[in-house]
């Protein structure tokens, strides 16, 4: 046997021993997303879909070069209800045309000015803000046709705010929120800003009980946009999403950078009314460690 042939066989040895632990690791995340509503720690590893999908595609490849198809079939179900569970940024998106509404969604950061806000918002007709405090002076700043509305002025971490160059109506602050009804050339249309907390264990699920019982009361449609520190396909997004008749716009979007730049999150998101049309797109940062989210937006 040739070096390179040892070097072959001992790769495919390798391929073949990881088949089993990463067929584990992916049944255990894509059951955790699957089952997420059961517990909230369940959502919190949910996070890790992506991986669970890599590590069953994986594990299939493993068991099919060693013709263990019945290991391989049970990697391929679990590659499939994986691409079931993250379902909810598959789906179609829809070109907006007029009428519609163009909104600015972006987490800050605590520390940062965001002396740059009034160029940013040229062309954009709502903007979302979270951890925006230290942002007070640029929010005022700006020009007198924007209406704007700002909760937890002085909080760091729920510092949250509306600005919309289209008349603002009603509004209030909520934890870890905001809410304005903004008159839009559509009609009336409740703006909910949000910034929840970290998953489980830090209070996430708890909050969004809080948050539902106020939503409750408002009238749709609803376009939500925030911080939701967790992903799309997570429980989370799905109980704000039944609370309020919304869906998030599909996409896949990494608007987190972490552990620098290490740890890249999708959990800054966008929800609209099903059957409105909408696209988003991922923006620079500006300052902060979150991605601005651009999305257009129009009624049916």
């Amino acid at each position: 046997m040739t070096g390179a042939d040892a070097g072959a066989f001992s790769a495919s040895g390798a391929v073949a021993r990881l088949g089993p632990p990463a067929l584990t690791l992916a049944a255990a995340i894509v059951g955790a997303a699957l089952l997420a509503r059961l517990h909230p720690a369940l959502d919190a590893i949910g996070i890790g879909l992506p991986v669970g999908l890599l590590g069953a595609a994986f594990a299939a490849f493993a068991f099919l070069r060693r013709r263990a198809w019945v290991p391989a079939a049970l990697a391929g179900l679990v590659l499939s209800a994986g691409l079931v569970a993250i379902r909810p940024i598959l789906g179609d998106t829809a070109p907006v045309g007029d009428p519609g509404f163009r909104l600015l969604q972006h987490n800050l950061l605590t520390s940062n000015s965001a002396a740059d806000l009034s160029d940013r918002l040229i062309g954009v007709d709502i903007a979302t803000l979270q951890e925006a405090h230290a942002a007070h002076d640029a929010i005022e700043a700006l020009p007198p046709e924007w209406g704007r509305f700002t909760c937890g002025k002085g909080r760091s971490r729920t510092g949250t705010a509306i600005v919309s160059r289209f008349p603002i109506g009603s509004t209030n602050c909520m934890p870890d929120g905001a809410w304005a009804i903004v008159r839009t050339p559509d009609g009336p249309v409740t703006v909910v800003s949000l910034h929840l907390p970290w998953p489980w264990p830090f209070g996430q699920t708890e909050q969004i009980e809080v948050i539902g019982s106020i939503l409750a009361t408002l009238p749709g449609p609803f376009v939500v946009a925030g911080d939701f520190n967790q992903t799309s396909w997570s429980a989370t997004v799905a109980r704000i999403a039944e609370m309020t008749g919304t869906r998030p716009i599909p996409g896949w979007r990494l608007t987190y950078s972490g552990a620098g730049g290490f740890m890249q999150l999708p959990i800054d998101h966008v929800l609209v009314p099903p059957g409105w049309r909408a696209e988003a797109t991922v923006g620079g940062r500006h300052g902060s460690d979150h991605s601005e989210v651009m999305a257009q937006i129009g009624p049916v």
